[in-house]
C-alpha cells in the first residue's frame, strides 16, 4: 500500500531532480561504462566514489517500511540506493542512477515458501523452509511448485507493486525518465537461493542427495527466468541498447546479474559440474547475449572457469571486496576473454595520481570507498584533472 506522505515525497523529490539533473551527462556516463566494459577505448576508466551513509543528515525510512510501501522504497532508493542522486549530485562520479525495488536476497526463495523477516532497518532475511526432517520440505517444495500460481507466491506481489509504481511514477517527469533506470530486482542465483531454502547443510546434500539438489535448482531456474520475463516487460531496455542492463550503480553485459556468495563454500571443481550448468541456462534464457556473474569474497579459484563461459558478459565483485583476490592477474584472463570487470577497488592515491589507469585502462569499472562526501567530491576533480577530463 502506497502512503500518501511517502507519495508526495517521491514528487517532491522527483520535481528537484526533473530541473537539476541532466539527462546528457548521464548518457555520456552511461556511453563510458559501456566503452569499458566491451574494451573500447575511454576518456577515462569509470568510477564509483562511495561515502559511507549518514542517517543524521538525509532521513530515510526503516527497510521495515520501505519493503511494504512502495513509495517509501523510492524515496530509499533516491536517496542512499545503489546510485544515490542525493549524493551524485554533489560528486557527479560515474554512478549510473537506477531505481529498484530493493526487497533483498530473498525474492525467489520465498516463491517455494521461505519466510522471509526484516526487523527495523535491517536487509529481510531469509528462513530455511525447516530445521528438521529437511530433504522432506524441499521435494514437497520442488513437487508442488506451479509456475502458473508464481505471481500469487511470496513476496512476488510486493515486488510487483513497486515496480508498477516506479515505472508509473517515472513516467511523469520525462527528464528523469532518460536520466533515470528502472532496473531489475535482485533474483539472486540457483545456488545461492537452494542454500537459503535448505540452510548450511545444502553442502553435504550436493554430495548425498545430489538429484535432489539438481531438481530443486532446476525449480529455481524456471522461477528465476519467469520473473526475469516478467519484469522485463515492465522496465524495457533500461535506457540502454540490447546487450547491457545496470547493477549496483554501475552497467552490466547482458539482461541479467547472477548472485551466487556461495561460490566461496564449493570447489571450482564442483560447482562447474553441478552448479555452473543452471546459470548458464538461466542466463540463456534470459537473452541479452549473457549477463553477469557476481559473487562476494575469496573467490578467484573459479573465475577463469567463469569467464570462459560464452553466457558471461562481466564479473561483479560488489563493493570493497575485490582486493581480496589478484586482481591484475584476474585482469589479464578478462582480456584473454574479452570480459568486463566490475567494481573493482581502487585507492584514493591511484584515483588521485591518475596510476589506476596503468592497471586498468579499459574492461573494468572501478570503485573506491572513502569517508565522506566531502572527501568522495574532492577525490573526483583530483581523478578528473589527472585524467584530462572534464567530468
Amino acid at each position: 500500500m502506497v502512503s500518501s506522505a511517502a507519495h508526495d515525497e517521491v514528487r517532491s523529490l522527483l520535481d528537484d531532480l526533473e530541473r537539476r539533473v541532466d539527462p546528457a551527462h548521464q548518457g555520456r556516463i552511461r556511453e563510458r561504462h559501456m566503452r569499458a566494459a566491451t574494451w573500447k577505448a575511454t576518456d577515462r576508466p569509470p568510477v564509483l566514489i562511495s561515502p559511507p551513509w549518514d542517517q543524521r543528515v538525509t532521513q530515510v525510512y526503516p527497510y521495515c517500511e520501505a519493503v511494504e510501501d512502495p513509495a517509501k522504497m523510492m524515496v530509499n532508493e533516491l536517496k542512499r540506493g545503489q546510485a544515490s542522486v542525493v549524493n551524485w549530485l554533489r560528486v557527479q562520479d560515474d554512478h549510473v542512477l537506477q531505481v529498484r525495488p530493493d526487497h533483498g536476497i530473498g525474492l525467489v526463495g520465498s516463491v517455494f515458501g521461505a519466510r522471509v523477516e526484516v526487523v527495523e532497518d535491517n536487509p529481510p532475511w531469509v528462513h530455511p523452509l525447516a530445521s528438521d526432517d529437511i530433504e522432506s520440505y524441499i521435494r514437497r517444495a520442488v513437487e508442488t511448485f506451479d509456475i502458473d500460481r508464481i505471481e500469487e507466491l511470496g513476496w512476488v506481489g510486493r515486488v510487483s507493486e513497486a515496480l508498477d509504481y516506479m515505472t508509473t511514477v517515472m513516467g511523469d517527469y520525462p527528464r528523469m525518465s532518460s536520466a533515470i533506470a528502472v532496473i531489475m530486482p535482485s533474483l539472486t542465483g540457483s545456488i545461492e537461493t537452494a542454500g537459503l531454502l535448505w540452510g548450511s547443510d545444502i553442502f553435504a546434500a550436493l554430495i548425498d542427495e545430489p538429484q535432489l539438489v539438481d531438481d530443486l535448482l532446476t525449480a529455481i531456474d524456471e522461477a528465476m527466468v519467469y520473473l526475469h520475463d516478467r519484469y522485463r516487460s515492465w522496465i524495457g531496455r533500461e535506457l540502454l541498447p540490447e546487450g547491457f542492463s545496470h547493477q549496483h550503480g554501475s552497467i552490466i553485459r547482458g539482461n541479467l546479474m547472477v548472485r551466487n556468495d556461495s561460490i566461496v563454500m564449493v570447489s571450482p571443481e564442483m560447482y562447474a559440474e553441478q552448479c555452473f550448468g543452471h546459470d548458464k541456462a538461466v542466463l540463456d534464457a534470459a537473452g541479452g547475449g549473457g549477463g553477469a556473474f557476481h559473487s562476494c569474497g575469496r573467490w578467484q579459484a573459479h573465475m577463469r572457469g567463469i569467464l570462459a563461459a560464452e553466457q558471461i558478459g562481466s564479473l561483479d565483485f560488489g563493493a570493497n571486496q575485490s582486493q581480496m583476490n589478484d586482481m591484475d592477474t584476474v585482469y589479464g584472463w578478462a582480456r584473454e576473454y574479452g570480459k568486463h570487470l566490475s567494481l573493482v577497488t581502487a585507492t584514493a592515491d591511484e584515483l588521485r595520481t591518475g596510476s589506476i589507469r596503468e592497471r586498468f585502462a579499459t574492461g573494468a569499472t572501478l570503485h573506491c570507498t572513502v569517508e565522506s562526501v566531502e572527501e568522495a567530491d574532492e577525490l573526483m576533480a583530483a581523478y578528473c584533472a589527472a585524467m584530462g577530463t572534464r567530468e
